[in-house]
């Protein structure tokens, strides 16, 4: 079975980047009144299930969130909050042989990545400006002549430290200091 991002989005997004997407939405009320809940804010672990973690890799916060890359090389993890300060978004070399954008997407407020050949990269507004002239607008990728252009992203997942951490006990840490 292949492997494939899964990513978060908003369904602006999802059109943006795939025009043809059908996309169901339901007539049911949500449950506990639709409030959205901060993803990053201070949690703690069950101390039931916190009995079922063999060894904890205490080298950032048990709930700390982020995103985390890898490819046949390199497992690498990026804390959301390295990312917030860098103004939202970090151009940095994945492996030796592939840059990265990681960025916090401001429709979802989750991070996500794409590789690049850019070497810096500043919001604008809702848009990402990438020193090669490209740009990010809702997920979708632009060239310096305003053409779309197909963007690539590494395996990311969007989760918490400790089971990034116990499923890549290797893992780099990026982008704090």
């Amino acid at each position: 079975m292949p492997i494939f991002n899964l990513l978060q989005m908003t369904a602006q997004m999802a059109l943006e980047a795939h025009p043809d997407l059908e996309i169901a939405i339901s007539d049911r009320p949500i449950r506990g009144g639709g409030t959205r809940r901060s993803v990053d804010r201070d949690r703690e672990l069950n101390r039931f299930f916190r009995g079922t973690i063999a060894e904890e890799d205490d080298r950032r916060p048990t709930m700390e969130i982020g995103v985390g890359l890898w490819n046949d090389e390199v497992r690498v993890y990026y804390p959301v909050s390295a990312i917030r300060e860098a103004d939202g978004v970090l151009v940095d070399d994945m492996d030796g042989d592939h840059t990265v954008a990681i960025y916090l997407d401001p429709g979802t407020g989750t991070p996500l990545a794409f590789y690049t050949d850019a070497r810096s990269a500043r919001w604008e507004g809702d848009e990402l400006d990438l020193d090669d002239g490209t740009v990010l607008r809702d997920g979708v990728l632009f060239d310096a002549d305003g053409e779309r252009v197909e963007v690539t992203r590494p395996l990311q997942l969007f989760t918490r430290w400790y089971g990034w951490a116990l499923m890549y006990p290797d893992t780099r840490i990026r982008g704090d200091g």
